[in-house]
């Protein structure tokens, strides 16, 4: 039997660095511009790799980050560090000491203890800053901690990655045989992750519950507003590219299925709506019941 070139073993110690995925198109192009996701398991300390890069997605030379009271052609003495902020609330955001692993590439790192964190979403920002604490340049990118039944957390965190995408049916090129990639890049999964949360903390009547992606407990709902939000926003990229031709006789339109997507789309959102709304008005009717004791009420 010819062995998968995929089934090969991994070095263990590799897998305590983290790094982005370069998110590309159905088509295999790359999309160097959008912003990434890094992925981290909770329980312990991974250590987060990134390069740090322009607009363009172009990696960013840090030998040329040089202060105006240097004349010096080696670089400064930079400092790297590592801010987190839930990506739903503002509320702590952990930061982490980093290091600059290569100065010619851009190449930096922190590590990070997932135990102060504890599953979430975050958004992150790498930040170099010269000797005297100026910004020079800085990246913006989202942080998924996934929830370990290893780390003792009080909060459930969001769906893992994995989950997510076996529930849509895209854990592997291989399930969608049409275009051989995934439907969804990283990058897209976590704004549906995020965007649920926000929902809930946005829409009235405000009855004083705010969550986080840490802590919003509502499972299944949250996973049917997830794959809603995906399949709509394959309806944005679905009515720009949409294209039928014909070929040999025959009627092509093979991006011509943004309306199914819609339709299922709204279809899910919309019962994750309609649950936020009744579970609203039930906690807040339930905040209008109560009871007064009495030093006179075994009389």
């Amino acid at each position: 039997m010819a062995r998968d070139p995929l089934d090969c073993v991994r070095r263990c110690d590799t897998l305590q660095i983290a790094k982005a995925r370069i998110a590309t198109t159905v088509e295999g192009e790359v999309i160097r511009e959008q912003m990434r996701t890094v992925h981290l398991r909770a329980g312990g300390s991974m250590t987060v790799q990134w390069h740090m890069i322009d607009d363009q997605g172009r990696s960013i030379d840090l030998t040329t980050c040089q202060g105006e009271s240097s004349e010096s052609s080696l670089p400064l003495d930079l400092t790297v560090k590592l801010r987190m902020l839930d990506a739903a609330l503002t509320n702590e955001d952990p930061e982490f000491d980093g290091f600059v692993s290569d100065y010619d590439e851009g190449l930096v790192g922190a590590t990070v203890d997932t135990m102060i964190t504890g599953p979430g979403l975050f958004r992150s920002e790498f930040a170099v800053l010269d000797e005297f604490g100026v910004l020079l340049t800085s990246n913006v990118f989202y942080i998924l901690v996934e929830p370990s039944l290893f780390l003792n957390s009080p909060y459930p965190g969001p769906p893992s990655m994995a989950a997510i995408r076996l529930h849509m049916r895209d854990s592997s090129p291989a399930e969608n045989r049409l275009t051989d990639n995934y439907a969804w890049t990283d990058s897209e999964i976590v704004a549906a992750i995020q965007r649920p949360v926000e929902y809930w903390n946005e829409i009235p009547p405000p009855i004083g519950i705010i969550h986080t992606t840490q802590t919003f407990p509502y499972r299944f709902h949250w996973m049917e507003a997830i794959s809603g939000l995906l399949m709509l926003q394959m309806v944005g990229s679905g009515m720009r590219n949409s294209f039928g031709y014909s070929a040999g006789g025959i009627q092509i339109e093979d991006s011509n299925k943004w309306q199914a997507y819609e339709e299922y789309g709204q279809r899910r959102w919309q019962t994750f709506q309609e649950f936020v709304r009744s579970k609203k008005v039930e906690i807040n009717i339930g905040m209008g019941w109560g009871s007064f004791g009495s030093p006179y009420g075994h009389y």
